[in-house]
């Protein structure tokens, strides 16, 4: 939530708005004078002036003022336009090619979701229900199973689709299975696929900036880690451990490279994040029962 102020200075326009901490200052104080050392008061601005119109009445005015600084005051402003305009082609560019590869890879992905057909087995589809009712989802995803995914994943945007490895429901038990339909329903249930987009849509407005994609790459994280503590807490306290084995057994399924896109919404990640998910697991379990 507090990465949201982020994403809300990020966004290209502007929100006007009368609230702000000054308001709480007394009324003095906000609208008090502030003079400086280099400012004069009133009166000294007042004789300066004064003084400053009696030396230019007696002094001479030469017939011909020579302003020799004017060309080339010029001339820098117009290499700091050329600069500008250069930088702003570059930024277009780069926005250009980033929206294109995220088109392209986004319709590839889609095409590959047309010829797939639902989940119809009952049992699962009776579980998927009563995950739903557990986690206050009203409106239940459509179940598929691909081959182009490792591990389970959230995709769409108008109708979510959680997509299931095939033969994911074979190879894991049903707490396991749960565990899952878990996770990825309380995605649903915080409206991580539409900040997931904006999230999407501001990188790509600001692809030169590092420390945009440390942070979004942070709330990733961090909203990985909401949506197991969010799973932990629907399952009760007990299964901290047997929700941290289903980590590690999604962990041993993606022992090869998976298809990564950010549209995906995936339970497991890089290695480097389950590890940091296990630990907060851990501290959530050692929470729970100190």
């Amino acid at each position: 939530m507090l990465l949201l102020l982020v994403v809300a200075r990020l966004l290209p326009i502007s929100v006007s708005s009368d609230l702000s901490l000054f308001n709480l200052f007394p009324e003095r104080i906000r609208h008090a004078p502030v003079l400086s050392a280099a400012t004069p008061d009133k009166n000294e601005s007042g004789k300066f002036f004064a003084q400053t119109e009696q030396n230019a009445s007696s002094t001479p005015r030469p017939l011909v003022s020579a302003n020799l600084r004017a060309p080339a005051r010029d001339q820098s402003d117009s290499i700091y336009s050329r600069w500008h305009l250069l930088l702003f082609f570059i930024w277009l560019a780069g926005v250009i090619i980033a929206t294109a590869s995220e088109l392209v890879q986004s319709a590839r992905f889609a095409r590959t979701l047309v010829p797939l057909q639902p989940v119809t087995s009952e049992p699962i589809h009776e579980l998927l229900l009563d995950c739903c009712r557990t986690m206050g989802v009203r409106r239940p995803p459509l179940l598929r199973e691909t081959r182009a995914l490792q591990t389970p994943a959230l995709y769409g945007f108008l109708r979510p689709t959680l997509l299931l490895p095939e033969g994911f429901t074979r190879t894991f038990s049903r707490s396991e299975l749960r565990f899952v339909l878990l996770h990825e329903l309380a995605h649903l249930r915080r409206l991580d696929l539409p900040l997931n987009g904006l999230m999407t849509l501001l990188q790509i407005i600001h692809w030169f900036n590092p420390l945009v994609w440390l942070a979004f790459a942070r709330w990733r994280l961090d909203r990985e880690m909401a949506c197991d503590a969010a799973a932990i807490t629907a399952s009760g306290a007990q299964s901290a451990h047997a929700y941290g084995g289903t980590l590690l057994h999604l962990l041993e399924r993606c022992s090869t490279p998976a298809y990564s896109h950010q549209s995906l919404l995936q339970i497991a990640g890089r290695k480097t994040e389950i590890q940091q998910r296990l630990t907060m697991i851990c501290a959530t379990r050692r929470l729970y029962f100190v």
